[in-house]
């Protein structure tokens, strides 16, 4: 219970610095406040796990960062604010799912993107394998498998090939949907404003 605890205040407290983050920055380039906003990304954007999460169904009924910003401007959730990140998902799935989005994206004269998590998180097996031997699959296995591991190992994935690549791999193909999601953006809406948060 007290692991959860601490998560749930970690994560709050993350999404605070990020909407600050956003806000602030918006005021320091002496912009005046959008009047609409879109929201893309991922479990970070549906706010997924905060107390008050419904379901990617209701994406308004949470305190994430993107409403916290959202009603920090007074856009309203639905109306002038349309939250359209889905939990799980990696740069590929926004890059294949934004030109669905069009009609969002012209509308929004703010678009906040946090995306890029999950694209990291896919190497996580295999560095727990290069690391403890071990096939891990459960987040509930990861502890106990990293317990008394030495520094040694973990120094040893420097030189790993595999690891290396794989990395590098996630990598570019993370900047190469960056890109995409960049182009598809200026090219429906020239005039937004955009906030990549990572």
């Amino acid at each position: 219970m007290k692991i959860i605890i601490r998560k749930v205040v970690l994560f709050t407290a993350i999404l605070a610095i990020l909407a600050s983050t956003v806000l602030c920055t918006i005021s320091a380039a002496g912009m005046s406040m959008p009047r609409s906003m879109l929201a893309l990304g991922d479990s970070l954007t549906t706010g997924y796990a905060l107390p008050d999460y419904m379901d990617e169904n209701d994406p308004y009924a949470c305190k994430s960062y993107a409403n916290l910003i959202a009603a920090a401007m007074g856009l309203q959730g639905g109306d002038t604010y349309i939250n359209r990140a889905v939990n799980g998902d990696t740069s590929s799935d926004l890059a294949s799912r934004l030109p669905a989005m069009k009609n969002d994206v012209q509308k929004a004269e703010l678009i906040i993107i946090s995306i890029g998590g999950n694209d990291m998180d896919r190497l996580i097996p295999l560095i727990l394998y290069k690391v403890t031997g071990k096939q891990i699959t459960e987040y509930s296995q990861m502890a106990p498998a990293l317990q008394g591991v030495s520094p040694d190992a973990y120094a040893s994935l420097e030189n790993d090939a595999e690891v290396q690549g794989a990395i590098a791999d996630a990598v570019a193909k993370l900047k190469s949907n960056l890109k995409t999601v960049s182009d598809m953006i200026k090219e429906n809406s020239p005039d937004a404003r955009v906030i990549f948060l990572q």
